[in-house]
């Protein structure tokens, strides 16, 4: 295992399309994962389209594109997707024991990727790796900047073009390129995958803690959930 700077190593970046928000009950529509085993190494790319098994709400197919008669027609059954992907990523893993995954929000799509291995009485996915979350990096690295923080934004931010967003592939791929720019920006992120990985579980905590505090100005009773990469279930007082 090298210790070298996490974006020149390998990377794994994982994107998730969903019937919507809330990821302990939500699931996925579309998953895309992209492999590079190195930044000059040709890219490995892996989708699914899964039918979730539910109705598909107009706001979320108006977002990403994908309605509930095409996942009918053309998606394939969770109990064999799931598998699928957990697959790809862990023998990934087993093969770069360096590697990084790389999420835009990770704890949104891992957090509802292993709720979904949960529902169907699948093995969870092995977290032994480290994780890389440009939207988590960025808002660390840049606090006061103005502006929207969605991926497209932050794209631009970067020189990385997303010109087709809310299409997995397109967004996994943005985002990779983001992780691997963003210290160019910040030489300071130029460290280990774990090392960085440790850094955002910090940094994740405190952004929450600070957003907690501003709605807590209207709200007494908001919660906003600061663990990551991989979310639990916050059980009323």
């Amino acid at each position: 295992m090298t210790g070298g700077a996490y974006h020149e190593g390998p990377l794994l970046g994982f994107d998730l399309e969903t019937t919507g928000v809330n990821v302990f009950e939500d699931r996925i529509v579309t998953c895309s994962i992209v492999i590079k085993a190195s930044p000059e190494a040709p890219s490995q790319r892996h989708s699914w389209l899964i039918n979730p098994g539910i109705e598909i709400p107009e706001e979320a197919a108006s977002v990403h594109g994908v309605t509930t008669e095409v996942v009918i027609a053309h998606g394939e059954n969770p109990e064999e997707a799931l598998p699928q992907i957990r697959a790809v990523i862990q023998a990934f893993a087993s093969e770069h024991p360096d590697m990084a995954l790389v999420a835009f929000n990770a704890a949104y799509d891992l957090t509802l990727f292993q709720q979904e291995l949960i529902r169907y009485e699948e093995a969870p996915l092995d977290m032994s790796f480290p994780v890389i979350d440009p939207f988590v990096i960025d808002k660390q690295a840049d606090k006061f900047r103005r502006g929207s923080r969605k991926l497209v934004d932050v794209a631009g931010v970067y020189g990385v073009q997303l010109e087709n967003a809310h299409n997995a592939e397109a967004d996994v791929l943005a985002a990779m390129q983001i992780a691997r720019r963003l210290p160019d920006a910040y030489p300071a992120l130029a460290v280990p995958a774990a090392t960085l990985h440790g850094w955002q579980v910090r940094w994740r905590a405190e952004q929450c803690a600070s957003l907690q505090e501003y709605f807590r100005r209207k709200d007494p009773a908001a919660v906003v959930n600061g663990e990551w990469p991989i979310q639990t279930q916050q059980k009323a007082a």
